[in-house]
């Protein structure tokens, strides 16, 4: 399964960062012109953030896309996105517990379930621990943990019980979901927003959106019927196309309520990810 799709549900896209190079101008699309100079946006830290109104909550999310490799290339698949998250410690420290579920499609063997656990600091979701699939590969998994400025990240191939060890100073925290992270930005009409980039290993529906800029606020509906008040995020992982992603932003749990693509030219939209129902956990 393409790594973008490995839990399908927060999205973060990748942006060049030599924006300013004369072809690159040349050929952006002319209604991606505001994202003409994102590599010079002011860069959204984890100490610049606080997130807002966390509760636990468990939500449900409905996904589409098309396989982008192996045989079955280009076949539509549906599946679903499950996210859960708790308040917790992590040495000593008060922080947030998120497990993402992908369920795979029963019947297609081209699709596996897959997990990813993740610890995050409460107040400004930077990452702490985190274990998840290898991009790429179906059941081999990393662990990741930061601590005091050092990574330690260790693969393991589960066929093999081969462990490859990678570690890494940082001088400054990561963000580790992302889409809650642009959610906790002070959102508001025109504002552009980019993130220093999430540590995770593993592109995944909470770490796959990094920047963009919000055109808007507006009401949509979830699988249940809900309607929720959302801020509209603009993102793009291509300057030249006529493609980008709405992702719709809320600053209450489940703060990420889905993607939409969007086609500038012919205004045709496409659900990606989303929201089907979400409930609050009561704290014990």
């Amino acid at each position: 399964m393409n790594r973008l799709l490995v839990f399908g549900l927060l999205a973060i896209i990748s942006f060049a960062t030599n924006t300013g190079s004369t072809n690159l101008v040349a050929q952006i699309h002319p209604k991606k012109q505001i994202f003409r100079d994102v590599a010079k946006w002011p860069t959204t830290t984890p100490n610049k953030i606080s997130l807002k109104n966390f509760t636990p909550f468990r939500a449900v999310y409905d996904r589409t896309y098309r396989q982008h490799a192996g045989p079955n290339t280009g076949d539509i698949r549906k599946d679903r996105v499950i996210i859960s998250a708790e308040e917790i410690s992590w040495d000593g420290k008060r922080s947030i517990a998120i497990s993402l579920i992908d369920s795979g499609v029963v019947g297609k063997s081209d699709t596996t379930a897959r997990t990813l656990s993740m610890i995050v600091h409460r107040r400004n979701l930077s990452v702490l621990f985190e274990i998840g699939p290898i991009p790429g590969t179906a059941k081999d998994y990393y662990i990741h943990r930061i601590e005091k400025g050092n990574a330690y990240q260790s693969k393991i191939t589960t066929d093999t019980q081969q462990i490859r060890r990678d570690n890494k100073k940082y001088n400054k925290p990561g963000f580790g979901p992302s889409a809650w992270a642009l959610a906790s930005s002070g959102l508001r009409k025109g504002k552009k927003i980019k993130l220093t980039k999430p540590y995770s290993p593993t592109a995944n529906p909470l770490t796959e959106t990094y920047a963009g800029h919000i055109l808007e606020t507006k009401t949509i509906t979830d699988g249940s019927g809900k309607q929720h008040k959302a801020w509209v995020l603009e993102t793009t992982k291509s300057f030249t196309s006529s493609k980008v992603k709405h992702l719709y932003l809320i600053d209450k749990p489940p703060y990420y309520l889905g993607t939409e693509t969007v086609d500038l030219d012919t205004g045709e939209r496409k659900k990606f990810i989303w929201l089907r129902h979400t409930e609050n956990l009561k704290n014990e």
